[in-house]
Order: C-alpha cells, then sequence, then structure tokens
C-alpha cells in the first residue's frame, strides 16, 4: 500500500503514514516532539459553528440530543450507586452536561480556561485547568465509576499510557470510556475518501490533517486492551447525521432542498451510526 509523505505545518512534522497490518491503526512517522505538540494546543484557535453555539440553537440541541443519548447509554451500563466521573479533555462541557441531567456527579478537566467557563456557566460542573500531565496530582486515584477521554486518543503520542494514566483515577471495576473521530470507518470519511480516490484514480492512503492516530473499532479495542483494561462496550454515533453531512455538501447547489434532503437521509444516518459508521467512535475499558 503506498505511503505518502506528510509535511504538516501546524504539527511541525516532515513524516509518513503509517499503517499497521494487524489491527489497522493508522499513525504518522516519526511523530511531533513534545514542544511542537505544546505550541499545537496553546496557538489561537477559532470556534467552531458548534463551540460557539447557545442552548436553544438548533445546532447546539441537535449535539445535545447525541450527548443525551451516549450518555443514557452509559448510565445503564455502570452499576447503580457508581455516579461520579472525570472528563479529560471536556472542551465545552456537553457530554457532561447530559450526564450531569441524569444525576452524575462531574468533574472536567481541560487546558482551555474559555471552554471551562463555558462548562461551570452552562452546566455548573467543577473543572480543573490545564494539560492531564500537569494536574493528575490534584485528581484523586481510585476514585470515579467513570473516566473519559473524548477526543483526544488521536493526539497524545503514547495513548496506551495515557489510558493507563487515566485509569488509575478509576475505581475497581470503573469504565475508561475511549472516543475518538471514526477516522477510518464513518460514513462522512468513506464518501470524502472514495470520492477522491475516484478523482485521484489513486490508492494512497489519504492524511486529512492534523492528527498523530486514525483509528477504527478494531485499532481502538486494541489499544484499550493494550492498556491493561478489559473490554466492555463499544457503539459510534453522529452529533449532526448523514442527512446533514449530505446536506452541508450540496447546499450551494440545491438550496432549500438541502432540508429535504437532510429529512430523508435521517434514518439512514441511524443506520450508519448502528452499524459502526459514525464519525465518533467509543470503546468502554472496565478497569480489573
Amino acid at each position: 500500500m503506498p505511503v505518502p509523505r506528510i509535511i504538516d505545518a501546524e504539527l511541525e512534522v516532515d513524516a509518513e503514514l503509517m499503517a499497521c497490518r494487524r489491527c489497522t491503526l493508522q499513525w504518522i512517522s516519526p511523530p511531533p516532539t513534545d514542544a511542537a505538540l505544546r505550541r499545537y494546543h496553546s496557538r489561537p484557535v477559532a470556534r467552531t459553528r458548534t463551540q460557539q453555539s447557545q442552548p436553544g440553537d438548533p445546532l447546539f440541541e441537535q449535539v445535545m440530543r447525541a450527548h443525551r443519548m451516549t450518555a443514557r447509554w452509559i448510565t445503564e451500563i455502570v452499576p447503580p450507586g457508581r455516579r461520579k466521573v472525570l472528563d479529560v479533555g471536556c472542551g465545552r462541557g456537553m457530554f457532561l452536561g447530559a450526564l450531569a441531567e441524569l444525576g452524575w456527579d462531574c468533574l472536567g478537566v481541560d487546558p482551555n480556561g474559555a471552554f471551562l467557563e463555558d462548562v461551570r456557566r452552562l452546566w455548573g460542573v467543577e473543572t480543573v485547568q490545564g494539560m492531564f500531565e500537569d494536574v493528575t496530582d490534584a485528581i484523586p486515584n481510585d476514585e470515579f465509576a467513570l473516566v473519559i477521554t473524548g477526543h483526544v486518543l488521536h493526539m497524545i503520542p503514547d495513548p496506551v499510557g495515557t489510558i493507563r494514566a487515566l485509569a488509575t483515577k478509576a475505581q475497581r471495576g470503573g469504565i475508561v470510556h475511549c472516543e475518538v473521530p471514526n477516522e477510518l470507518d464513518s460514513y462522512s470519511v468513506m464518501l470524502s475518501d472514495g470520492t477522491a480516490r475516484i478523482r485521484r484514480r489513486a490508492r494512497a492512503l489519504p492524511y486529512r490533517g492534523n492528527k498523530l492516530f486514525y483509528y477504527n473499532a478494531r485499532s481502538l479495542r486494541a489499544m484499550v486492551e493494550c492498556a491493561g483494561l478489559a473490554y466492555r462496550d463499544e457503539r459510534t454515533y453522529s452529533a449532526r447525521g448523514l442527512g446533514t453531512f449530505v446536506a452541508s455538501r450540496l447546499a450551494s447547489r440545491i438550496g432549500a432542498a438541502s432540508r429535504v434532503v437532510e429529512t430523508v437521509l435521517a434514518p439512514a444516518g441511524r443506520l450508519a451510526d448502528r452499524s459502526g459508521h459514525g464519525e465518533a467512535l467509543i470503546v468502554l475499558g472496565e478497569k480489573h
């Protein structure tokens, strides 16, 4: 399989995209230096539309519906009485907010102070600002029934070590929730890459930018088990849905009809999520 050369100015790398034939994991090699990663994470970044949205906005409510479904799924898996959760890389805390609505006692960790202000304002959740490795001593071990890392592991040079470190914060029998972009199997990537490959008549692996690792369910399960956790469950979901994705790509061509496309394709999007092709992938590991 051809391996493309990658020059990524933001990550400060000149590397290759590698692929494991056994577990299907993809990664860039060599990875960025620790200093380059810290510069990347500390750079000013404009908020996305989702990050700008507020309660009552259609986009905000659409994303919250997806998080509430996931929160109910998690709550059914964790034994009753265990309702303390740590979210590392919580961002604006929308998933924490969905868990808080179900009675969870929540703690969010993130290096972005502006995001943490949203977490406190929107959800009234306790927060700690900083990179996990810098604040880990301030967070008790063996404390949480659920430890979450959402859309972080694809940007961590040592994901197995990070999962192990997160597991130290979980109670025995607790759940470590590992969520990543479903970069290899999601419908949005499959549609985009398929179109691009047809145009280029190329078989090379595509590099989608600004990630150290590219996962699917098989590779993330292997990562969780390699970290010493017992595989418990998995699922995929899409905050925006297949209909919204396709409609957004066609909006400039079909105008108002994009709403019809979004509605018609909504059931197909739910089927894609259930069959493992949603945009976000979650694998749960249980601490022995």
